[in-house]
Order: C-alpha cells, then structure tokens, then sequence
C-alpha cells in the first residue's frame, strides 16, 4: 500500500465522502501517469460531487493522456 492510500484513508476518516479527498488522491495518480487509478477516482469524485468542472476537466485530460500513453508506449500487460 502506498503512502498516498494511508492518507487517503486517514483522510476520509476525518471527512468521508468528500469529492475533493478524491479528486486530489486523482490527481496524483495522474501526474505519476497511474491513468487507470486516476480516471476511477475522477469518477467516484462526480458521482458526489456531478457539479465539479474541475473534476470533469481532469477526468477527460486524464482519459486523453491515458489513449496518448497506450498509442505511445503500448497496452499495460
């Protein structure tokens, strides 16, 4: 388990379900180019927070960096 994943749990033990807790732990998946963990965490931020543009932005940036990587480097095995 990463340390990302203990603060997250720390995190939401302090505020659960808050659509920003995931949209951050998202955004550091994606800068470390961990594309499939970042889109799945976008989507559970939307699914609390639907309103969210910013959440929405990353999401469709995240799902374009991900189709650019795998056209780059080839499916993850």
């Amino acid at each position: 388990m990463l340390v990302l994943d203990v603060l997250f749990v720390f995190a939401q033990r302090f505020r659960p379900n808050t659509a920003s807790t995931y949209t951050a732990l998202a955004l550091t998946y994606h800068l470390m180019a961990q594309f499939d963990k970042a889109i799945n965490l976008y989507h559970k931020a939307l699914g609390i927070a639907a309103d969210d543009t910013l959440t929405a932005e990353m999401l469709e940036r995240a799902l374009k960096d991900a189709a650019e990587h795998s056209l780059a480097y080839g499916p993850r095995l």
